[in-house]
């Protein structure tokens, strides 16, 4: 899993679908249908799509279609599946007498997409047709807040860090001593020491320390230099912060 990384000369900042879900309780191989007169229809208002609008990577958004069954036999769901893991859809399993209504919960998580994101609900039923698709989507922001800390016990790097994350999410801060004015090992330990989980970790130090960490870290080894205020962004093939090392990481942007 990759981790992201913001450099910055008081800044760094450093970030990381399994197939649909299915449920065995019904074969739609064994639907059977009456006849068009006598089959359970469903009646989804008109509503068989859903748009999230825009979110942020990581959230988890839901919305509930509503059916009413305008046949004349009971409805049974056989069974409901997503095109992709991050999609769960929940059904009712018992039947859905005629005139009865019904709905379909179907959670979106967003964690690891970006970008115009578009899923398919494929429900298996004793209707006419047996399959009926519901669609969702939703457009994912990606998410460059970090989500945790490492900030130099400096007063003027803090106060650095406490005006760069006014609109940011709160996030643990931790600010070990060893990175103030600290040496590119100390600040590569202070990385390495990381809590697992943590996907998104921002540093705020001193030079000359971070401008020799983004000259190690990056994998095409330019020398980015550093000044007051400038910040590098950075991908690190990493899985976990420990394994960090030289030249895993190259840069996405820089300012």
């Amino acid at each position: 899993m990759k981790k992201i990384i913001l450099l910055a000369l008081t800044i760094i900042t450093i970030g990381a679908c399994s197939p649909g879900t299915k449920d065995t309780s019904m074969d739609a191989s064994v639907i059977e249908t009456d006849g068009a007169v006598n089959e359970p229809a469903f009646d989804f208002n008109g509503v068989t799509a859903w748009d999230f609008g825009k979110i942020i990577e990581g959230e988890r958004v839901e919305h509930t279609f509503k059916f009413k069954n305008t046949g004349k036999a009971n409805l049974v769901i056989a069974s409901c599946t997503a095109s992709c893991g991050c999609t769960i859809p929940e059904w009712p399993k018992e039947a859905i007498a005629p005139g009865e209504s019904g709905e379909i919960k179907v959670e979106f998580n967003s964690a690891g997409k970006s970008d115009m994101v578009t899923k398919d609900i494929t429900i298996m039923a004793n209707t006419n047709p047996v399959k009926t698709v519901l669609q969702i989507k939703v457009f994912v922001e990606k998410n460059i807040f970090p989500d945790y800390a490492l900030v130099s016990p400096a007063a003027r790097t803090s106060e650095t860090y406490d005006l760069a994350s006014q609109n940011w999410p709160n996030c643990p801060i931790v600010q070990p001593r060893s990175i103030y004015n600290g040496s590119l090992n100390s600040l590569l330990e202070a990385l390495s020491k990381i809590p697992e989980g943590v996907q998104r970790a921002i540093i705020v130090a001193h030079n000359p320390g971070v401008s020799f960490l983004a000259e190690e870290l990056n994998q095409a080894h330019d020398y980015l230099g550093f000044s007051p205020a400038d910040w590098c962004y950075m991908s690190l093939n990493i899985n976990k912060w420990e394994d960090i090392h030289p030249t895993c990481a190259s840069v996405i942007s820089y300012a």
